[in-house]
């Protein structure tokens, strides 16, 4: 007791010589008073009172992220409409970038843009009348000569999307599945047939048959997990797409054929830090 009351004095003698009146301990809060020569001291007890949090920031509000698509193209064999292409080796690779606004756990808007390379080995398109008076204006080739024959398209495109999470991926049990839906136009820097014979090969680059600029609309199912991995920096890992072309490829007055227009595949993104 002689201990605290010797602390008291000690704590009051120097708030008269520095002149401040308030002193603070803990929760203990001292006040003294100075009326003339007479001097009051008074004790109050705080009550603890929990910090005021803040609002987290979002640190995903606003995200690049790497863009990698792997596709293949439905061959559509059944039909008339569109040329017999092999499944397996018609695929569109996709490299680039997007970037995305968040608005809430539920809904984001995005832009992305890409280099597209597409590769339809085709079947058989060298026997269609159409297409050798309009594209090949050679010759025939006849069946025994023919090797490969494939047509390429590379592209630049820039697509707009809106994303909705389905569930918000707040913990791990809980992975965060969004759902994109979009529409991109792509702008053909080099379009080209490519036939094969056992003799050698021939391009083809008629500009008035191939349709330099198509139009897509697409749709992506994916995992969030940029919420709930510890370190906080990977982004969406895994997602798949599928994209259906609303435009020809060909020119319908010169090919009344087409490509197939449906492409599905999976999506490799990365976030990009800076």
């Amino acid at each position: 007791m002689k201990k605290i009351i010797f602390s008291v004095c000690i704590i009051c003698f120097t708030v008269a010589a520095t002149a401040q009146p308030t002193v603070r301990i803990g929760n203990m809060e001292i006040i003294v008073r100075y009326h003339g020569q007479d001097t009051t001291m008074q004790v109050n007890i705080l009550e603890d009172k929990p910090p005021i949090s803040q609002k987290p920031t979002n640190r995903y509000n606003h995200k690049i992220t790497s863009l990698i698509n792997l596709g293949f193209v439905l061959p559509f064999n059944n039909s008339n409409s569109f040329v017999h292409v092999s499944p397996i080796s018609s695929i569109n690779l996709d490299f680039g970038a997007m970037y995305q606004k968040q608005f809430s756990n539920r809904l984001a808007t995005g832009v992305q843009g890409h280099y597209s390379y597409y590769n339809y080995r085709m079947q058989n398109l060298y026997r269609n009348p159409n297409f050798i008076e309009n594209v090949m204006s050679d010759r025939v080739v006849e069946k025994g000569d023919v090797n490969k024959q494939v047509f390429r398209s590379h592209n630049y495109a820039l697509g707009l999307f809106v994303r909705y999470y389905i569930s918000t991926g707040k913990n791990e049990r809980d992975p965060g599945i969004y759902v994109d839906l979009g529409t991109q136009g792509d702008f053909a820097i080099s379009k080209f047939y490519k036939l094969k014979t056992f003799e050698g090969h021939k391009k083809y680059r008629n500009t008035k048959a191939f349709c330099p600029a198509t139009a897509s609309v697409f749709a992506r199912v994916g995992l969030r997990r940029d919420l709930w991995t510890k370190n906080g920096n990977t982004g969406d890992l895994y997602s798949f797409y599928v994209r259906y072309r609303l435009t020809n490829v060909f020119n319908q007055n010169l090919l009344p054929i087409d490509l197939p227009p449906i492409t599905f595949g999976i999506v490799i993104m990365s976030d990009i830090n800076f």
